[in-house]
């Protein structure tokens, strides 16, 4: 984040658990961390410690014996409330010799979901639902399921994973399902925006909410969507349209789509490089592509207290901002840190798909000087088919055919 979002919020450490055991000096010695945790994404946290000083007697590497911590073992960061931050496996080690400072070590660990993303599998089912596949690889693993979605899911006649993980599996079925999937402990959550969990967390800027930055892009949001492909069983087309009024459960202001359509125009765009199988589906794919991008037009960074309340997969309401950029919100990445210069923090991302309501119908008022300003007179010319005989009458080019 820019300069202006770097300060300092909460002078506080972080307690670290490993294997569920507090180990002496590893929370003093630590200089740095970093824990990101984004929906759809394997969640990361990187640890820097200081690795040089005594050792009973002696001086040298403080951490090379890998008593502290090692491959493998369970890493958990809490927060000065004891809540837990992240909780992960450490699978990377790394050592650094800078210049001008004592040498440092940083361990890397990730959640379950890594687990996921290891093994290439190539393998299919028949007549399966998407959410079932999703609960037949969550069992795989262990993983709890909690699965929120009120969404149409059509059976699909079958779905392949070829050389693909596990994880890029899920990744494949929930986006064209329009819904989303995180880890929380050992459950995996797979949820649609409309049902997301709303905390009733609330900041307001300038107490709980330090700094944020908000933009509203219209650059890729469209008024209609379609989704198009031929049916080899039926030998017929299959196309299926959608429009802003899908985005009407999860905003309350004015969305991209409604924008455009009524400050720029109709803005149509054609996806033909998905495999529906039938109008159904086709629908479910066209309504998820339409939201992902949606969801995308109002994002946000902010910087706020650093704690356990901020989850991805939740909805936010910010205050303090004004009628165009405050209401609620959906955090999609929570990132926390913590150095010796600006102490413990947690930046976060959110989106959405509207502006404020207050903001938006302006444009459209008509001012009295435009109520009683005449009307153009209009000529009434009748334009001739023939052309002038000292000017060559210009070949018009063929018109292009568009296919949907």
């Amino acid at each position: 984040m820019n300069d202006s979002i770097q300060s300092s919020v909460v002078v506080s450490r972080p307690t670290l658990l490993i294997n569920g055991k507090q180990v002496a000096d590893l929370d003093q010695d630590l200089l740095a961390l970093f824990i990101k945790h984004k929906v759809n994404h394997v969640s990361r946290c990187e640890l820097r410690f200081s690795n040089w000083g005594t050792m009973g007697r002696n001086v040298g590497y403080r951490y090379f014996d890998l008593d502290s911590f090692n491959f493998g073992q369970v890493l958990e960061v809490l927060d000065a409330e004891d809540q837990r931050l992240f909780i992960g496996r450490i699978d990377q080690i790394d050592a650094s010799y800078p210049s001008n400072e004592p040498p440092g070590i940083k361990i890397v660990a990730e959640d379950r979901l890594a687990e996921l993303n290891i093994v290439r599998r190539t393998r299919s089912a028949q007549e399966i639902r998407s959410t079932v596949m999703i609960e037949s690889i969550a069992a795989d693993y262990s993983l709890l399921l909690d699965i929120r979605v009120a969404l149409p899911d059509v059976i699909l006649p079958i779905i392949s994973q070829v050389n693909q993980t596990d994880f890029q599996l899920i990744s494949h079925l929930t986006q064209q399902l329009g819904v989303e999937f995180w880890l929380d402990d050992d459950t995996l959550s797979v949820s649609e925006r409309s049902l997301a969990d709303d905390s009733e967390l609330e900041l307001r800027y300038g107490r709980e909410l330090s700094a944020f930055e908000a933009k509203a892009d219209l650059s890729d949001q469209v008024s209609e969507l379609s989704v198009t492909s031929w049916s080899a069983l039926e030998k017929a087309i299959i196309k299926q349209t959608v429009n802003h009024q899908i985005m009407a459960n999860e905003s309350s202001g004015k969305t991209g789509g409604e924008i455009v359509k009524s400050m720029i125009g109709q803005r149509h765009q054609r996806l033909v490089n998905q495999m529906p199988v039938n109008d159904e589906h086709a629908r479910i794919i066209a309504e998820a592509e339409y939201r992902l991008q949606a969801r995308r037009f109002v994002t946000g960074r902010g910087l706020c207290e650093v704690g356990g309340h901020l989850r991805i997969g939740t909805l936010l309401n910010l205050e303090g901002l004004g009628n165009l950029f405050e209401g609620q919100y959906y955090v999609n990445e929570v990132t926390h840190l913590f150095d010796s210069n600006l102490g413990f923090r947690s930046e976060f991302e959110v989106e959405r798909p509207a502006l404020g309501i207050e903001s938006f119908g302006k444009h459209s008022r008509t001012t009295e000087k435009e109520k009683t300003r005449k009307p153009k007179r209009e000529t009434n010319v009748q334009k001739t088919s023939q052309t002038s005989p000292s000017k060559p009458s210009r070949k018009r080019k063929p018109a292009l055919t568009e296919h949907d």
